[in-house]
């Protein structure tokens, strides 16, 4: 009997200085392929939310495992965990998850 491939996908999501952009990753085995791929300009800081949703939406990615990356001088990692019941207002639930690990104030973030 075959032993079937553990298969798990992620998704990317660079917010850069005027753009976001996100790329989608399926991990069959040990064979990753890119299944999606999106992006869209930011024109202002305020525009954020907006063009992430833009971005998941246009690659057709449901957000479940994301890695994000963000320009600046000070970088921090950290893997947090948002419940299904907090995705609707996952904007809040990054704020207060983040508030428990950056050491500075979340507005400088």
């Amino acid at each position: 009997m075959a032993k079937r491939k553990k298969k798990s996908t992620v998704i990317g999501l660079d917010l850069g200085v005027s753009s976001v952009k996100a790329v989608e990753m399926e991990r069959v085995g040990e064979e990753v392929s890119i299944t999606s791929c999106s992006y869209e300009d930011v024109a202002d800081p305020t525009g954020y939310t907006e063009a992430i949703q833009t971005v998941l939406e246009a690659g057709g990615m449901v957000p479940k495992n994301v890695v994000v990356g963000m320009s600046g001088r000070s970088t921090l990692l950290q893997t947090i965990s948002i419940p299904a019941d907090k995705v609707d207002d996952v904007d809040e639930a990054i704020i207060e998850e983040a508030e428990k690990y950056i050491p500075y104030d979340v507005d400088e973030a």
